[in-house]
């Protein structure tokens, strides 16, 4: 491929996944479509494929395109990163975590390297390996050490925490704090450390700037209005199980942009997704009796997390869900209940 050609290549690449960054699948998929047809050979070209196909919601077609990826360029790490992680989030982690370790082996810059092994401490995590995952993350640097991204830091963070090594988690925390003292995740880390340990007031104190960083972010790419989304949570709750969704069909469902500063003075936490109001069922006393005003729904939590319009619908499904059980004081109904339930 001449020069002229491989610049034009790069810059069709380079528009396709801003176009995927931005949400626009179809926009996305027209330039995919467009890098492959300058040249089919190219593994860059077959990775944009598999993350538009991935954004599309088809999985077979997106693990097609970056395995091809991978046997066209068997050094190129971002396929094998992006293949783990999809069939990870198919709910495949042990095939997950060996595409993990290829990606790995892959990695030569530094930013890959911490990518794929944080990724695998995470998948170790998720298969309940504490072992594997503990020695995974002794190739970090050490604690004093300042990684490139403050991403890399709160990951570690999470992981440490799940460890129960709570100082390397405040070590993680509060450099990822440092690098980028306008995102909200590393005080929110820290909120829920303070929590651990059992001190309100730093809790607290944490809660509110996150509250207020959080207000201050961009909106989601996926947000929609807020009656928009009432409308979809109102089709979320028609979805659950009638045993759940009868106990809560007729209250009525309020949508605010995120807890109010008096909820988290409280000690809420600003990055609650949703909230019953009313009576909860009290398990200790046998007379108690539920009773639901309203169905409360944070509109920048939901959207936080969700990559497309499905994981948000998904995401007020699982809210809804939880919520009416922990109200109502049902056992039983977690996620994978859910799944089960929602198949038959």
């Amino acid at each position: 491929m001449g020069d002229e050609a491989q610049t034009e290549l790069e810059k069709v690449l380079e528009s396709g996944w801003q176009a995927l960054d931005r949400g626009a699948a179809g926009e996305a998929a027209r330039l995919a479509k467009q890098a492959v047809a300058l040249d089919a050979s190219s593994a860059e070209a077959q990775t944009l494929t598999g993350g538009v196909a991935s954004a599309e919601g088809d999985l077979d077609a997106a693990l097609a395109a970056f395995q091809k990826a991978m046997s066209l360029d068997p050094e190129y790490f971002e396929p094998a990163l992006l293949a783990a992680q999809l069939t990870a989030a198919s709910g495949d982690l042990e095939t997950g975590l060996t595409l993990a370790e290829q990606a790995l082996d892959r990695a030569e810059e530094e930013e890959e390297y911490l990518d794929a092994l944080l990724f695998k401490a995470e998948l170790e995590l998720a298969i309940e390996d504490g072992d594997a995952a503990a020695e995974t993350l002794a190739d970090l640097p050490p604690l004093d050490v300042k990684l490139p991204e403050a991403d890399f830091h709160i990951r570690a963070a999470a992981c440490f925490f799940e460890l129960d090594d709570l100082d390397s988690a405040e070590a993680h925390f509060r450099s990822a704090a440092e690098l980028a003292p306008e995102l909200g995740d590393a005080q929110h880390g820290l909120a829920l450390l303070a929590q651990a340990r059992g001190d309100e007031k730093e809790m607290i104190s944490r809660f509110e700037k996150v509250r207020a960083l959080d207000l201050a972010a961009p909106p989601s790419p996926f947000a929609v209005p807020e009656m928009r989304l009432v409308e979809r949570a109102e089709a979320a709750r028609n979805e659950l199980p009638a045993e759940l969704r009868d106990l809560i069909a007729k209250a009525p469902i309020r949508v605010e942009p995120y807890p109010s500063e008096e909820m988290v003075k409280e000690g809420l936490d600003p990055r609650t997704v949703g909230l019953f109001t009313g009576e909860p069922l009290d398990p200790e006393d046998k007379k108690s009796q539920a009773h639901l005003e309203h169905i409360l729904l944070f509109q920048k939590n939901l959207e936080r997390d969700a990559r497309s319009a499905d994981e948000l619908d998904e995401e007020l499904k699982l809210t809804l869900l939880h919520e009416t059980a922990h109200f109502f004081g049902i056992e039983g109904f977690d996620e994978e209940g859910f799944d089960e339930l929602d198949e038959d």
